[in-house]
């Protein structure tokens, strides 16, 4: 496995234009996908750890479709693009996404919302846009569900 700080150096001499970042937790400790101060705190230091700033305030409503996918929704905006999460209370899963034109290092992303949401397991998978050739890195940490 690649590690984030070698997706970020690939990414720079790439030339391309963004990072694009989609990140399943799984098995969260139930009060921090229902925290929404937990939630707008994570976001904060989101911005920090790729040192991007926050545009506008973070957005977070409460809805669901059906029961199955009640939870938080979250979108921010970032000087270089955009966060966006959604929290499911029925599984306590995090499904995050993240797009910047600005590099960052999304094992860091990865590391941050696992230990602030105390999963049990994480996949994420780190795409390269606006190139030629279609750049794809996987990352897997603790215990993945088989459903």
């Amino acid at each position: 496995m690649v590690s984030g700080a070698a997706i970020k150096k690939l990414y720079i001499s790439k030339n391309g234009w963004g990072i694009s970042t989609h990140i399943d937790l799984y098995d969260c400790e139930p009060s921090t996908v229902k925290d929404k101060e937990l939630i707008k705190l994570s976001v904060k230091e989101l911005g920090k750890i790729i040192e991007a700033n926050l545009y506008g305030e973070t957005i977070l409503a409460y809805f669901g479709a059906t029961p199955d996918v009640y939870g938080y929704s979250m979108l921010q905006l970032i000087d270089s693009s955009n966060m966006a999460a959604h929290y499911v209370e029925k599984t306590n899963h995090v499904f995050f996404e993240m797009f910047s034109c600005k590099p960052y290092d999304p094992e860091k992303v990865l590391d941050y919302l696992m230990k602030i949401h105390k999963a049990k397991g994480a996949k994420a998978k780190v795409l390269f846009r606006g190139l030629p050739d279609f750049h794809e890195h996987i990352f897997v940490k603790g215990i993945i569900p088989n459903n």
